[in-house]
């Protein structure tokens, strides 16, 4: 790498480390609106880049950082290089098509290349990179028959009866991979070069932090002591852990994408004329079962839980590590943190996955609230159904954790000033409040998604359901906010 290349990876990664998303988002409040009226489009009005649209300071970061990455071996391999200068065109489409044909050429012609050749076809029918066969899957006798009309129309038989698939197919399956391992190593790599790790050890501990919650609050609860299932609870929260392991994900990533090389290289070296598509053929054949397990970081603004395991786009490690308050960072990246957990812990009454029973009263008051925030603040569309119970349950549970932590953090400073606005001061206790709502922002009228998630600000308004809130901002009893708590 060139020393401007380093030069410039180190601004990036100032940039990236120094970049504090929740207070540059503050600076697009609607100071002029009442938050206790509409908190949703006072903390993400329609007529700025509030919120999550800001984002896009985050998605120019990494196109950069991921540019300075193409001049790495990994982005120029041989087998990338054929896949981009292949014109099946020109080669059609059918794979047994080509094999005889291919078989005709050099046989008529008497070529070397021709036992290599079938030896090639004959692994390829096999599975194999041995010699060894059987019955129809034997090619090699090919070799031995001087009339080649008489064999092609054997050998195309028996090519039609293995390879069913098309060259389109085989050159989508090794691109789709081959991307999707570059993207894997591309963003481990935006990871160490931004100095993320430690926003993977805050996560780490956030979690830790809001199991420990979970387990007190379930132990004074009269309806987990009624059901017995105390210990059903305790046992599947103590489950789970962030997904984190860049490095073993790195060598992972890194070996499948050499594995491809390797045997693409190794099969082409065999031939002393060009064989990129049988060689092609061979590498998808071989590789197709052989990968090592991975799950991939990504760089987009989401969160899964496959319980046991919780996966976080880069953005939120980003966050995480470049929050100048803590309490920003509770809200937001601790809120989403408290929603993934509680996917482990919220269920419909019908469903149970982990946990044998669950509490029809919470649900109840999940969806009541619900329901009547929709019915307030309804922008473009918004509905409630039973398929939200666990989305909707997650969000109210998720707030309830984070600012539990936020809590036992700010305990005797909760009303403490952070920053001072133009004709405001924002406490600690707001700044939490303000940053829980960044990740739900949009310019666009809030509507239903196509998922199981409730409209964008239905779900940043629910949060009313935590009586800090009302506290935060003096809300009057009579304000749209406040009459909307389900109690």
């Amino acid at each position: 790498m060139r020393l401007g290349s380093v030069i410039f990876l180190v601004f990036l990664v100032c940039q990236v480390s120094s970049y504090d998303f929740i207070r540059d988002a503050l600076n697009s409040i609607d100071q002029s609106s009442d938050p206790c009226e509409d908190f949703y489009r006072h903390a993400c009005p329609r007529s700025s880049e509030s919120g999550f649209l800001g984002k896009r300071k985050f998605d120019e970061i990494f196109e950069k950082m991921i540019e300075l990455q193409k001049k790495n071996i990994w982005e120029n391999l041989e087998i990338m290089n054929a896949l981009g200068n292949l014109n099946l065109g020109e080669t059609g489409d059918s794979v047994s098509t080509f094999l005889s044909d291919k078989f005709f050429e050099l046989c008529e012609s008497q070529d070397p290349d021709l036992p290599k050749f079938l030896l090639k076809v004959q692994q390829i029918a096999m599975k194999t990179d041995t010699t060894r066969c059987y019955s129809k899957r034997c090619f090699m006798r090919f070799a031995e028959d001087n009339n080649c009309t008489r064999s092609l129309e054997i050998f195309k038989d028996r090519v039609d009866s293995f390879f069913h698939e098309s060259f389109y197919e085989i050159q989508n399956f090794l691109d789709y991979n081959i991307q999707s391992f570059l993207r894997g190593i591309r963003i481990v790599n935006i990871i160490l070069d931004g100095n993320m790790t430690n926003g993977i050890e805050s996560v780490n501990t956030v979690l830790a932090d809001m199991v420990d919650v979970v387990i007190g609050w379930i132990e004074e609860t009269p309806w987990a002591h009624n059901y017995g299932v105390i210990e059903s609870i305790k046992e599947v929260a103590e489950e789970i852990h962030v997904e984190g392991n860049h490095g073993l994900q790195l060598r992972a990533m890194a070996n499948n994408l050499m594995k491809l090389e390797q045997t693409f290289l190794k099969c082409s070296s065999e031939f002393n004329r060009d064989a990129t598509l049988l060689c092609l053929l061979a590498t998808a054949k071989f590789t197709n079962s052989t990968f090592e397990y991975y799950r991939s970081f990504n760089t987009k603004y989401n969160a899964r839980n496959r319980h046991p395991d919780l996966n976080f786009g880069v953005p939120f490690l980003a966050i995480a590590s470049g929050s100048e308050e803590y309490a920003g960072m509770l809200g937001l990246v601790g809120s989403v943190v408290g929603h993934e957990l509680s996917h482990t812990l919220i269920e419909s009454s019908d469903e149970h996955y982990l946990l044998p029973t669950s509490s029809d009263e919470a649900i109840e008051c999940i969806q009541n609230q619900y329901n009547r925030t929709c019915l307030e603040f309804k922008e473009e569309s918004c509905e409630v159904g039973d398929y939200q119970i666990d989305e909707n349950g997650s969000d109210i549970l998720g707030y309830q954790l984070a600012y539990q932590l936020f809590l036992k953090a700010y305990e005797g400073r909760v009303h403490d000033n952070y920053l001072k606005m133009s004709n405001r001061n924002v406490t600690y206790q707001q700044l939490f409040f303000y940053a829980a709502s960044l990740i739900h922002c949009d310019n666009a009228p809030s509507h239903r998604t196509l998922g199981r998630h409730s409209a964008n600000n239905v779900r940043a308004n629910v949060i009313v359901q935590l009586s800090a809130f009302q506290e935060a901002f003096q809300c009057s009893p009579f304000s749209r906010m406040m009459q909307t708590l389900e109690v």
